[in-house]
């Protein structure tokens, strides 16, 4: 074995290890000199299978997909992109339909002309696309619980607003305490008031000052002290 061959089969070894399968077009020619074979074994085609499909590798490619990979190799082809990168479904034998990818990019034969060959792999992105859809699906989920939180506090909001109601919690650990926006707007608490513990057992209760005139007053007074 020559050293063109071991690195030939070096490279095919890493290629196997990669999940990649490797394809290469000549561009002048416009012969497919090396064709991509793996993917149709992993999505269940038998040899004779195929070799059908071979020539026509669009027969088994989602139709949303196909302008997509038009598109992009358009776009390398003609100097738009610096790389070939698209991500498409393959229909698999039992009808299922599998994410791959190809990269790939335009490179200059051997000896040969500017840009002949355009060489790139083709590899299973399934797992992957899977978990976005999975993701895509939580977070619309937890926008919606969100949007229902949301307004369930705001008809809360306006409830106590409307019955006079609100909470405060004292926290030992951190020595203050806060209250509900209902207590801040019912008795005019402003973002700046001292809300130390200390201050609430000095006396510092904002709705037990003299400054504050809301006619709920006592009520709070008694019902907080």
């Amino acid at each position: 074995m020559d050293k063109r061959d071991l690195n030939k089969k070096r490279l095919q070894l890493a290629l196997d290890a990669a999940g990649l399968d490797l394809w290469e077009n000549n561009l002048v020619s416009g012969e497919v000199t090396r064709k991509a074979t793996k993917i149709f074994k992993e999505l269940g085609y038998s040899d004779e299978e195929s070799l059908a499909y071979l020539d026509d590798l669009f027969a088994i490619v989602h139709p949303d997909d196909v302008s997509v990979i038009k598109a992009a190799m358009d776009a390398h082809l003609n100097g738009i992109t610096a790389q070939y990168r698209c991500e498409f479904r393959a229909r698999s034998k039992d009808g299922a339909w599998v994410w791959y990818a190809n990269y790939g990019r335009i490179v200059d034969s051997e000896g040969g002309s500017h840009g002949e060959r355009f060489i790139g792999v083709t590899f299973n992105i399934d797992d992957r696309k899977q978990k976005e859809v999975w993701l895509a699906l939580l977070n619309r989920k937890l926008a919606e619980q969100n949007t229902l939180l949301y307004k369930r506090e705001a008809v809360l909001l306006e409830s106590q607003l409307i019955a006079g109601l609100g909470t405060y919690e004292l926290d030992i650990s951190s020595g203050f305490w806060e209250c509900s926006a209902v207590l801040d707007r019912l008795f005019g608490i402003e973002k700046t008031y001292d809300r130390s513990i200390a201050g609430w057992e000095s006396g510092g209760r904002p709705w037990s000052q003299p400054a504050c005139s809301n006619p709920k007053e006592s009520v709070w007074t008694r019902h907080l002290r």
